[in-house]
This record gives structure tokens, C-alpha cells and sequence, in this order.
């Protein structure tokens, strides 16, 4: 198993919880160098995707619970997939979609000592982090959200980026107790073929009502 899947379940085994103290910083927001990693392919790939998928977001009608998880999906692609490996791009995001940077102590309860920035993308319809890491990695936290529900659209995305010259393996589907109760986690590792180094892209999910973050995605750069 790819270390980097791994480092994110020894991630969810230990999070400390930090929605129950969060506040947001309004000034003096920090800037970090982002790794990248030439994976055109991917990164085209995942960006078209992006704008051919559609959620139901904010519906009348749509169990609030499903619409977290839709808004949740959407915010996965448009910050993290739309962005792939392109710092001033996801940068450009955050500014244009006035994102709010968290204080410094509950960022480092998220980011567990590790650099890196934490973003407020709360809205009417839930709470949401945009964790962003160095080397490249960008997560979509959501407090609240439908579990298997979020597990469907992070599939889609995963079935929508499969086309030749693309490798998509499955690496982990599997379940672990974790804080507050049972999580699922389903990883796979993109990379184009003869490649050496790809992405491993995560979603991690909790039906518990007692867990602190039932929905996180998650891409990352592997080897």
C-alpha cells in the first residue's frame, strides 16, 4: 500500500476535533509554496469532469444532509480537482470565492504540525474547511454531510477521469473505528502510464452522528 494513503488513516485516527472551537482569521493571511507535479493528463482530465458534473444543491426539497453532501463534492472539484497542481490557480480560487483563513491555533489543530493553510468555506447549507498542504495537497472537510451519499459523487468523479493512457487503481476500501465512531475510507492512486509519480485521491466518511467530520476528500501527490 502507497504510504501516502496510509498517512491519511493514521490522520483520521487522531483528529482532534477542532470544529468545536473554530473561529476565522480575517487578516493576515499566510502564503505557502505548493508542490507540483507534472500530471497533465490527470489534471485535464479531472478539469473537464468538473464542468460536465452537476449537483442538486440547495433544493427545497433535498434532505439537508444530502445537499451537504452535494455541496461538499462540489467544493472538492472546484477547489481541489479544478486547481490540480496549479498553486496560483487555487490560489486565484480562494481570493475570487472569498474564502476566510481560520486563526492559527485551530489551523494547527487541523493541519497536526504539518504546513500548510485552512480555509472557512461555511455556508447557510453547513460547515466546510479547504485544507491545503505542502507538498500538493488540497482536502474538502464537511462537518456534517451524508456518508454514503459523498462516497457516490467521489466515485463518479473517480469513473468520469478514466480514459487510456490513465491508470486508476483502486488502492483501499475499507472500514476503521476511528474518533467517534466507524469510518469507511476508499482510496485510488491516478498516475499515466510510465509515469512515476500520480495523485492519491481519498474520500473519508462516517455515518456515526458522534463523529467530528463525517465527510473528508482528499488529493494528494504519490509516488
Amino acid at each position: 500500500m502507497p504510504s501516502e494513503v496510509s498517512t491519511e488513516t493514521d490522520e483520521d485516527h487522531h483528529f482532534p476535533a477542532p470544529f468545536r472551537s473554530a473561529s476565522v482569521r480575517r487578516h493576515g493571511r499566510s502564503t505557502r509554496t505548493l508542490g507540483l507535479i507534472d500530471m497533465r493528463t490527470s489534471v485535464f482530465a479531472i478539469a473537464a469532469l468538473c464542468s460536465s458534473l452537476s449537483f442538486a444543491q440547495g433544493v427545497s426539497n433535498t434532505p439537508q444532509a444530502d445537499q451537504q453532501a452535494n455541496a461538499a463534492a462540489r467544493l472538492f472539484m472546484d477547489a481541489c480537482a479544478a486547481n490540480l497542481g496549479d498553486e496560483p490557480k487555487l490560489k486565484g480560487w480562494i481570493r475570487e470565492n472569498r474564502l476566510r483563513p481560520t486563526d492559527p491555533g485551530f489551523s494547527q489543530k487541523v493541519l497536526q504540525g504539518q504546513p500548510g493553510e485552512v480555509w472557512s468555506a461555511t455556508s447557510q447549507v453547513g460547515d466546510f474547511l479547504v485544507v491545503v498542504g505542502s507538498p500538493y495537497r488540497c482536502a474538502v472537510w464537511a462537518r456534517r454531510a451524508d456518508a454514503p451519499l459523498a462516497v457516490e459523487h467521489f466515485q463518479r468523479l473517480i469513473k468520469g477521469v478514466e480514459r487510456p493512457g490513465l491508470s486508476v487503481n483502486l488502492a483501499k476500501d475499507q472500514e476503521f473505528q476511528g474518533q467517534g465512531g466507524k469510518y469507511r475510507q476508499v482510496a485510488y492512486i491516478l498516475k499515466k502510464q510510465g509515469a512515476t509519480a500520480g495523485w492519491a485521491m481519498l474520500a473519508t466518511v462516517s455515518e456515526s452522528p458522534t463523529a467530528e467530520v463525517q465527510v473528508r476528500f482528499t488529493v494528494s501527490a504519490a509516488k
